[in-house]
């Protein structure tokens, strides 16, 4: 095999003359990441207050003004909080700068956000005038910040979290493309409509800005006159040669969705992902905002004594068993993860995350014995099998006949077979698909149908006239709470095993200080298989535990002390996506498990690890070594055709993965190993 080597990088390597050129967004832990103005040094006064009140629109409330009178610009304050930043890589083609638009004038970081925002607004087929009102918003309800937190409200757009759960808010491309979903549901008429643009904007955001809105219409307006061109359309699919970017296809198996291999069989059979409090903790942070005795946290059922059948194991039943017991108890008599009832149970119904529960939500919670046979190919579902603890045992008990009684299912492993886009009455056909594995055919027999381009592209919202979605929201919601869909083939502990002290490296190939990059959907395809040579064995047996992870969700606060992927509910406190059930690492908690493996100590956030260790020029880095940015760490991995590499754990949404070493790196590495 090829082997890896860090060699001397040449001059043009070196990371620093890079970050003039950047047009990625680094939020950091107390960094101002938020300036419309490119200089500091101009002196705060009274009229410029006024211009920004006369010119620019409304102050945003925590916002200084600086200017010279006759420009406005606003800084941002500081931004809170321990753990990793979000990130937004560069839009491909775009040289967004800073500069005077209207009359007001923005900071390179901001005219990038704005860039973003067309970007996305581009690929969702969004007008140039549903834009400007995008930009509107942006501007007035968080001065183009996409790390802007105001109680409830967050990010880009200053957007709550009811009914903004699809994406990181805090992610300008995920805030984005949220917020021109509402766009076209709550003003499905805004092209053509004769409501002022301040108005649609206010029809979206419902923040009683009303006409405030309008104070940023000559900026927008120039934005979109001077960025729409030139700006292409954001990519949610990238080729599967290619590192996935941040806010690009929000899964890890594969890269793109692969109709014949949705997910694994190590996956889709792994009865042991969740114990049972696991299972109520992740049900109870779903449902969180849920209120009442109905909601799916506080449901309580008789779950009656089940004999052992040919398809599921003896069940014991309980007469107050919890949503949290039934799920976990039919997923392991019938030999299917836990992950996956809870995954098939919010695409069926929305139960995990409905606010507006009664007993009739539960007639059909898995959408079992609900055939498409009714009128047009609707729902037919039939009231004998009513009830959560009928339709998730039944359920359960479904997925096992598919795997005992192949023969007697439409699909099966192997074959290559059409498959739909939408229903049959529907006339759209469908394209030639090869079923890789028993989990896929098992879906496809459930839920017969694959999503078309549109559906896609248009995730989590509307596709076209011949959409399906039950697949693709299975897909993309099980990365979105669990990651990668194919981990337990690559190496990765199974979530019910984590969590439980130190790890080890599963199955990552190690020989001395040699170490095999695993052929994971998380890797870049062309370092799949290769070498990694590094400094000394204790490294090796670091760098090896770390690739162990690949796919393994991140968590904010997760892998605490070092000690492995957990809820993150110590550093986490709750925030973001901690104490929610699911096991996994932030930045600092990957690196600092890397490293503990390997037998050495860091500090416990990546504003400590960036300040301690020994600093190492970037001519003189190895494997092993944290490469820092602004409220970021990684562990950098090597050089392999000139192109740097890095293992890190990116951000909300995302999983471990390996990339390209991006512009805004520290100047030195820092070396805690010896």
């Amino acid at each position: 095999m090829q082997q890896w080597q860090p060699p001397t990088p040449p001059a043009r390597r070196k990371l620093r003359p890079l970050l003039a050129a950047a047009l990625s967004l680094a939020v950091g832990t107390g960094a101002v990441v938020l300036s419309l103005n490119a200089t500091s040094d101009k002196p705060s006064n009274a009229a410029a207050t006024a211009a920004v009140a006369d010119t620019a629109g409304p102050v945003p409330a925590g916002y200084g003004v600086l200017g010279d009178g006759d420009t406005a610009y606003l800084t941002a304050p500081p931004t809170g909080g321990d753990g990793c930043s979000t990130t937004t890589d560069e839009i491909p083609g775009t040289a967004a700068t800073g500069g005077m638009f209207g009359r007001t004038k923005l900071g390179d970081a901001q005219v990038q956000t704005a860039s973003t925002v067309i970007s996305v607004g581009k690929a969702m087929g969004i007008s140039q005038r549903g834009i400007k009102v995008g930009l509107l918003a942006a501007m007035t309800d968080s001065a183009l910040n996409p790390n802007f937190r105001e109680g409830d409200s967050i990010g880009l757009f200053a957007q709550p979290k009811k009914g903004y759960t699809f994406d990181d808010r805090t992610d300008p491309i995920g805030a984005s493309r949220m917020f021109f979903n509402a766009l076209q549901a709550k003003v499905p008429g805004y092209q053509k409509g004769a409501q002022p643009d301040w108005a649609v904007a206010e029809a979206v955001q419902r923040k009683q800005q009303g006409v405030k809105y309008n104070g940023w219409r000559t900026t927008a307006a120039a934005l979109v006159k001077k960025l729409y061109q030139p700006t292409p359309a954001y990519n949610w699919h990238p080729k599967q040669d290619t590192c996935p970017q941040d806010g690009e296809t929000p899964t890890g198996a594969p890269s793109t969705f692969d109709p014949g291999f949705i997910v694994s069989d190590a996956v889709f059979y792994n009865t042991q992902a969740m114990s049972t409090d696991q299972i109520r903790t992740f049900i109870d942070a779903k449902g969180k905002d849920c209120q009442g005795d109905w909601c799916l946290k506080n449901l309580k059922v008789e779950l009656p004594d089940t004999p052992q059948d040919e398809y599921c194991k003896a069940i014991a039943g309980n007469p107050e068993a919890d949503a949290a017991e039934v799920i976990q108890k039919v997923s392991v008599a019938c030999g299917v993860n836990p992950q996956v009832m809870l995954v098939t149970l919010e695409k069926e119904s929305g139960l995990l995350t409905d606010s507006s529960v009664s007993e009739k939500s539960y007639a059909a919670a898995y959408g079992w014995h609900c055939p498409d046979t009714g009128p047009g190919g609707g729902a037919n579902c039939d009231p004998e099998y009513a009830g959560f603890v009928k339709q998730a045992s039944g359920m359960a008990k479904q997925w096992a006949r598919y795997v005992v009684n192949p023969d007697k299912y439409n699909y099966r492993a192997g074959q290559t077979v059409e498959i739909l886009w939408n229903v049959k009455e529907s006339g759209c056909g469908g394209s030639s698909v090869t079923i890789k594995n028993k989990a896929t055919a098992s879906l496809y027999n459930y839920t017969p149908y694959q999503p078309n381009q549109a559906s896609l592209e248009a995730y989590p919202g509307v596709g076209d006239s011949c959409s399906s979605y039950g697949n693709r929201n299975f897909y993309f919601l099980f990365a979105k709470y669990f990651g990668t869909s194919d981990a337990a083939q690559n190496g990765q502990q199974s979530q019910g095993e984590q969590g439980q002290g130190e790890q080890q490296a599963g199955s990552v190939r190690t020989d001395g200080m040699m170490v095999q990059i695993p052929d994971n959907p998380n890797v870049p395809e062309q370092l799949r298989g290769k070498m990694i040579k590094a400094p000394n064995d204790k490294v090796a047996r670091g760098l090896a535990s770390g690739l162990a992870f690949l796919g393994t969700p991140y968590v904010w606060g997760g892998g605490t002390d070092g000690r492995g992927p957990d809820d993150g509910c110590s550093r986490g406190g709750g925030e973001k996506n901690s104490c929610q059930g699911v096991t996994g690492f932030d930045c600092s908690g990957l690196t600092g498990y890397v490293l503990k493996q390997a037998g050495f100590s860091t500090g416990t956030d990546s504003a400590s690890q960036r300040s301690g260790g020994t600093d190492v020029k970037w001519e003189d880095a190895k494997p092993g070594d944290i490469v820092g940015f602004e409220g970021h760490v990684a562990i950098y991995l090597g050089i392999a055709n000139d192109v740097p590499y890095m293992l890190e754990a990116p951000n909300v949404g995302k999983q471990v993965r390996i990339r390209d070493v991006r512009a805004g790196a520290d100047d030195v590495l820092h070396r805690y190993w010896s």
